[in-house]
């Protein structure tokens, strides 16, 4: 999808019944997507350079894996943050063209208010 508008950018995602979705970030159903599975999952190895884990979250009552230290400080502020309603790791996909050339990235975590 080349998209000229960036809000035309093609956004996949994996609903909570295991489906995948593909539509624009303009048509973007944002409480669907901040529900949705990981699309993909945070790797461990030993002698890695960074620090993964799961960080237990008292705002969705559950853990949320994160990939770094910095994401991690991230989920903290956050968790204790009365305004964030819900928070989703690694929830879609944005896929898109940059010069002819196929990109796709998938945001480390979605902070919803709703």
């Amino acid at each position: 999808m080349g998209a000229k508008d960036p809000m035309d950018t093609e956004v996949r995602y994996v609903d909570v019944d295991g489906e995948v979705v593909t539509t624009s970030l303009r048509q973007l159903d944002l409480h669907q997507a901040s529900t949705a599975l990981p699309v993909r999952r945070p790797r461990s190895h030993a002698r890695q350079r960074h620090y993964s884990g799961r960080f237990w979250s008292a705002t969705t009552r559950g853990h949320v894996p994160y990939e770094s230290r910095l994401e991690l400080d991230r989920l903290w502020l956050a968790d204790f943050d009365p305004g964030v309603r819900w928070i989703a790791s690694q929830p879609m996909w944005f896929v898109g063209f940059d010069e002819g050339v196929a990109r796709r990235h998938a945001p480390d975590l979605l902070l919803t208010d709703e």
